[in-house]
């Protein structure tokens, strides 16, 4: 059995000591998708930060997923962003050969929006975004490296390997950096494969030929638990433009290695490695990738042709009317717009702006919770700003 349904308890926005986590959600074809995004205390508008995407477990979600496998502590360390996002009922559609029965949803375009929503809010590296996920989100993370190599720069699994359609069908456009960690007593997403998922074997092996890689080192990592019931090795292959690296957990269950365990999550699931800091080891790894002229695919229509602080908006996030104040240098007739991610219009009202202060009220019925664009249109300039619609 591959599947196994975690269960937590939602988490609301907060703020603690300069970290925040910010809840937010997109609309794809008229479904609202949800995030969670976990901002470090360093963060720093004015630089290009690296973001994370980490990915919940079959049933799951991603205040689950960042309660469960503590990179967000990685994360306030090192300075990145971490987003978790929630799979359209709670399932990455990772291959139709396994999860054709629960999900036939576009994770991947999923994924695609959800780096442009984040990256028109903040201040995103899009050279140094990286995937990584839980059991169904590692799955995720391994189609996401066949379909989106043009926008990850590595990707990591923790206990999923490849759904038999994707591991058939994979052609990234590039090598892709891969981490994965396994362990041998895993029951629920089995190291020797099963109906619909590959081997670890044939995953690595696929990898292996894809970044054209030679001969592995094996590596014994120190038993620096030795109450944990396991151990483990670390397989590094050398490869010319991408590093494949898998950790081998000696009677490790289905389990994020590093994380606290207890007798239930020994009964449930298996025994996790404390020989191994994984969310601090996918970090070491993602940390030396980039990706070169990352596609921006689908953000055209949302290019800032001219951008000023002379425009500005509140409250943000906003309920019900939004406050617009422009600035001009010169009197002309223009044009508010409200635009969603896709660069669609979906509200557009002629206005006569005047030398100075221009202050609107714009009203926001219809709109359903997510990221929007408002644009602002002058004479000869067009200033774009986004808005979170709760």
């Amino acid at each position: 059995m591959k599947y196994v349904i975690y269960i937590f308890l939602l988490g609301m926005f907060f703020n603690v000591n300069g970290q925040t986590n910010v809840n937010g959600s997109i609309s794809i074809d008229g479904n609202e998708l949800l995030y969670r995004l976990f901002i470090p205390s360093a963060y720093d508008e004015s630089l290009a930060t690296p973001l994370v995407i980490s990915m919940h477990g079959f049933g799951g979600n991603g205040v689950g997923q960042q309660n469960y496998d503590g990179l967000s502590f990685v994360a306030d360390t090192a300075g990145f962003l971490v987003v978790y996002p929630t799979a359209f009922n709670n399932t990455w559609n990772a291959g139709e050969d396994y999860y054709s029965d629960y999900t036939s949803f576009n994770d991947v375009a999923f994924i695609s929006q959800l780096i442009d929503s984040i990256s028109l809010l903040y201040n995103i590296d899009l050279t140094r975004v990286y995937a990584c996920g839980m059991s169904n989100g590692g799955d995720m993370a391994y189609r996401l490296a066949c379909e989106l190599s043009d926008r990850i720069a590595a990707v990591g699994s923790v206990t999923g390997t490849m759904i038999t359609d994707i591991y058939a069908s994979c052609a990234p456009e590039y090598p892709m950096p891969v981490i994965h960690f396994h362990g041998t007593g895993d029951d629920i997403s089995s190291i020797s494969g099963g109906p619909g998922w590959v081997s670890l074997k044939q995953t690595i092996g696929l990898w292996r030929t894809i970044n054209n890689c030679s001969d592995k080192m094996i590596n014994i990592v120190p038993n620096t638990d030795p109450e944990d019931n396991t151990t483990a090795r670390l397989f590094s292959f050398d490869c010319p433009e991408a590093r494949l690296d898998y950790y081998i957990i000696k009677n490790g269950g289905h389990t994020w290695p590093g994380t606290p365990y207890d007798f239930f999550s020994v009964f449930a699931f298996g025994y996790t490695s404390g020989d191994i800091a994984g969310s601090a080891e996918l970090w070491r790894f993602f940390s030396e990738f980039t990706r070169e002229s990352p596609s921006t695919i689908g953000r055209q229509a949302l290019t800032v042709e001219h951008d000023s602080d002379s425009v500005l908006l509140w409250p943000n996030p906003v309920t019900s009317e939004l406050n617009i104040s422009y600035h001009a240098s010169s009197s002309s007739e223009g044009l508010l717009s409200v635009c969603n991610l896709s660069g669609q219009t979906l509200k557009e009202i002629p206005t006569h702006i005047l030398h100075g202060l221009n202050s609107w009220q714009l009203p926001l019925e219809g709109l359903s919770h997510g990221i929007y664009v408002v644009k602002v249109q002058a004479a000869s300039a067009q200033y774009v700003r986004t808005f979170i619609k709760q």
